[in-house]
């Protein structure tokens, strides 16, 4: 072929290319996010005033998910970006990347270039704990004093070991909820609860006369796998135990009280919320036939809040607003967004409810607590709540790990914040109570049967 006219063809198939390529950059308001898409391929950074570093788990996930698909466009300068939590992250348009994310990007280990560099690693998990912490305040906590504290005890020879006990150390001396070292496949490295187990002193003494168990925590999955048999001693036998998902277990006690134990609020189907309101909507008129209802949330784990939400739509009768929730911005926190929960189209049951808790109830089981406290005629017996309310804020780290912090504080319909405390209890009982577990009896459970009679 001629190469005048290849030159040519070469220049049209450039400048028709160049036409149709697409480019766009977004900023989050908070979160610390910035979003590049090129050709509908779409690179998520994390951003700070001092540094800018692609975060190659989100990323990741928009091989899965689109970015476009997820946001909804408000005018030509805004979206608003579903990402999962209870209200949409707001999105600004930038004419460009930010200065950080071009000149002075962080190498990670997706370059080629890349080398280990303990001290890297550390400063931007400072900077984002520093710009994105929600309750540095309420810890007096002073980041730039942590900062040299923690770097001082990195030397030129810190290897990744060395570095991952640093850290250990640190989440150790913070411990937030959320605060979770990952690794590269999202395997939890280090993590601490925002208070010391109430059970922890109850096992070491109880482990003495069981050498059987290796650890601690090999006991404590078989006291609570006990304590979980033990609650069928207060079932009615003559009425079948309901149980879907493997998520909801739904049975009558003998006194014709309710009990509806929850295990988690994600993960335990195709479309956690449909799911839950298909359950809701077989369980609620036969909880309407009883003298109250009992849930047991001791054995719960996290997960959404929109589950959360859409269980307490069918134990309500009105628009019911159980408080808000803000975030960390770089001038303190954003506007109070108000929390309102709608009840479903049935007949909802709206009698008196019994809440079991314990010090394992975390995250979004605490935010379903928060609507319970809202709605009222509610009684809660157990333990405080875990204290781990916020949604966990994940960050990159250059060596391929994650990291992730509270940046979120939700507040009751009063104002108060139950961060790391838990939310208070009616009527105190101590989990895991070994003498009661090994002689089947659960107190927790015969005071709200006692309660609803």
């Amino acid at each position: 072929m001629n190469k005048g006219i290849l030159l040519f063809l070469l220049t049209v198939f450039c400048t028709i290319n160049s036409a149709n390529s697409t480019e766009t950059t977004w900023k989050t308001q908070g979160y610390g996010y910035v979003f590049h898409t090129v050709n509908n391929k779409t690179t998520a950074f994390d951003l700070t005033t001092k540094h800018c570093l692609e975060n190659h788990l989100i990323t990741d996930e928009f091989e899965q998910i689109s970015f476009i698909e997820e946001t909804q466009k408000v005018n030509k300068e805004t979206l608003l970006f579903n990402f999962g939590g209870l209200f949409p992250l707001k999105l600004t348009k930038l004419d460009s990347l930010p200065a950080q994310c071009q000149s002075k990007k962080i190498v990670s280990i997706k370059d080629k270039n890349y080398e280990f560099n303990a001290s890297i690693v550390l400063d931007v998990l400072m900077n984002n704990f520093e710009e994105h912490y929600a309750f540095s305040k309420d810890k007096n906590i002073n980041w730039v004093e942590q900062r040299k504290f923690w770097q001082k005890k990195i030397t030129s020879k810190t290897t990744q070991n060395d570095l991952l006990s640093i850290i250990d150390d640190f989440l150790k001396e913070l411990r937030d909820g959320h605060a979770i070292l990952l690794n590269k496949k999202l395997d939890r490295l280090s993590h601490y609860p925002p208070r010391k187990w109430s059970f922890w002193d109850e096992l070491k003494a109880h482990s003495v006369n069981h050498p059987e168990y290796s650890t601690y925590w090999e006991l404590h999955t078989e006291l609570i796998e006990k304590s979980q048999k033990n609650i069928n001693n207060y079932i009615d036998k003559n009425y079948s135990t309901l149980q879907y998902y493997e998520n909801f277990t739904f049975a009558k006690t003998i006194q014709n009280v309710a009990y509806l134990k929850i295990s988690n609020f994600d993960g335990f189907s195709n479309n956690d919320v449909k799911a839950t309101e298909e359950v809701m909507e077989l369980f609620t008129p036969i909880i309407k036939q009883t003298k109250g209802l009992i849930i047991d949330l001791r054995f719960s784990m996290g997960g959404s809040d929109l589950v959360a939400f859409s269980i307490l739509s069918y134990l309500v009768d009105s628009e019911l607003t159980l408080g808000g929730k803000q975030f960390k911005i770089s001038t303190g926190y954003s506007e109070l967004q108000q929390i309102v929960v709608t009840p479903s189209k049935i007949d909802n049951y709206t009698g008196s409810i019994v809440v079991l808790t314990s010090q394992k109830t975390p995250s979004a089981a605490e935010v379903f607590l928060l609507g319970l406290q809202a709605r009222g005629d509610v009684t809660f017996i157990g333990e405080r709540s875990y204290g781990a309310f916020s949604d966990a804020l994940t960050k990159a780290l250059p060596n391929g790990w994650g990291i992730t912090l509270s940046n979120e504080r939700y507040l009751n319909y009063h104002g108060e914040n139950y961060e790391s405390i838990g939310l208070p209890i009616d009527h105190e009982f101590v989990f895991l109570n070994v003498n009661n577990i090994e002689s089947g009896i659960d107190v927790q459970l015969a005071e709200a049967i006692k309660i609803l009679r």
